[in-house]
């Protein structure tokens, strides 16, 4: 699980990171599902137009269209829209809101086991920060 969301040594360690910080929240997301009296949503907006993006070419925006994605970079309003649905919404078990619908979840992220999983290594991440903000 470490290994699994550490950055280092990794190309684009940026990307990666934020890809699997999306995964990470998303099976955090199904694991709260399980507790009683806790509800959870998980969203892909899709790929909003920010400054995060700002770096994809006009060509690479151009051919993303033209292959039918969609979604391919929408505007803020869109990403917040589908977000306000999924926060008010009855979610449908075992799937997340991805873009305007909504989408099942694979295995290993229903996996009660994983959930467990992520749960402690996120209490491990969590002290390990204050641990060092007393050193600061």
């Amino acid at each position: 699980w470490r290994k699994m969301f550490s950055p280092i040594n990794e190309k684009n360690s940026t990307w990666t990171s934020y890809a699997r910080s999306k995964l990470a929240i998303t099976m955090l997301a199904c694991h709260l599902n399980r507790i009683k009296g806790v509800r959870a949503v998980s969203v892909d907006p899709g790929a909003v137009n920010t400054s995060m993006t700002e770096a994809i070419a006009p060509r690479m925006r151009k051919l993303l269209r033209k292959i039918g994605i969609k979604s391919a970079l929408i505007n803020a309003d869109e990403a917040a829209e589908a977000v306000v649905i999924a926060a008010n919404e009855e979610q449908p078990a075992n799937t997340y809101r991805k873009g305007r619908k909504y989408s099942k979840l694979w295995p290993f992220v229903l996996s009660a086991q994983n959930g467990i999983e992520l749960e402690k290594l996120s209490r491990k991440m969590i002290e390990s920060a204050f641990a060092g903000r007393n050193n600061l």
